[in-house]
């Protein structure tokens, strides 16, 4: 994933006025979406996504979401590995920006070795 294309999305007030969905490539495996379609939130799941996680035919379920629950993401049974409102990060329009690529940045750096053990 590119972070400075989710941050340069997240700093040009794309959310503000307009409903919008933004999907980047975290890892090879994964998706990160970040969206204002009715409720704003950032969201990650298995790019392969094609239906229910109960049906547990993706990998590293359980280690992904173990790592987005520390980082107080809601873990969604049947459509996202996780996912968190942007209302949950602190600071005014700049420093939720930052509050969000930064927590990006940490999440990538935790998620990779295991995305990487095909």
């Amino acid at each position: 994933m590119s972070v400075q294309s989710a941050g340069y999305a997240m700093s040009s007030n794309w959310w503000k006025n307009k409903k919008k969905t933004c999907r980047f490539q975290f890892t090879e495996e994964l998706i990160l979406t970040i969206t204002c379609t009715g409720s704003d939130y950032v969201g990650i799941r298995h790019a392969s996504y094609a239906g229910r996680y109960c049906l547990g035919n993706y990998s590293h379920i359980e280690e992904y979401r173990a790592i987005l629950s520390d980082f107080g993401y809601n873990i969604a049974p049947e459509v996202w590995l996780g996912t968190k409102d942007l209302t949950e990060y602190d600071g005014d329009e700049e420093g939720v920006v930052n509050n969000i690529l930064s927590e990006i940045e940490t999440i990538k750096q935790k998620i990779w070795p295991i995305s990487n053990l095909y």
